[in-house]
């Protein structure tokens, strides 16, 4: 082979590598721009996901509090109820308004007509109850009415 033809192989091969290297270079640029818009959007979505973050854990704050409240709430209820002897001390601890609440004219004081009112009207729990209204012992068995029937005898 002519010596001028083996330079002309070598330096069309360089050329050739020529070529694909600026191909190569002109799509990392496009590769370069598309990853910076997709750094970019999760960016934005790591800042909303932060936010959302943040609030969520606002929320749980809040409701950790309020079970707490609750909670203490419940077991002030169960001290007063394991305090209380009758229904009567129950419902005035459970009516009994805020200390800090201001009263209304109208609040039920013992002198009131609204106090007296609701005193007649709660039942009696400390007296017996008529043996008309008493429950058959356990185990009996109730028997139908029917009228003015009365059983066989014999």
């Amino acid at each position: 082979m002519h010596p001028d033809l083996a330079m002309l192989v070598v330096l069309q091969a360089h050329d050739l590598e020529a070529k694909r290297l600026l191909d190569q270079m002109a799509s990392l640029t496009k590769q370069t721009a598309a990853l910076a818009t997709k750094a970019q959007a999760t960016v934005g979505q790591r800042a909303v996901i932060l936010e959302l973050i943040a609030k969520e854990d606002a929320l749980r704050r809040k409701e950790e509090s309020e079970i707490a409240d609750l909670r203490t709430k419940l077991e002030r209820n169960k001290k007063k109820l394991d305090m209380t002897t009758t229904t009567t001390s129950l419902r005035r601890s459970s009516t009994r308004p805020p200390s800090s609440a201001p009263r209304s004219p109208a609040s039920k004081t013992r002198n009131s007509k609204a106090w007296n009112a609701a005193k007649r009207s709660t039942p009696n729990w400390s007296s017996p109850t008529p043996p008309s209204t008493t429950l058959p012992p356990l185990g009996a068995r109730a028997r139908p009415r029917l009228g003015n029937h009365r059983p066989r005898s014999g």
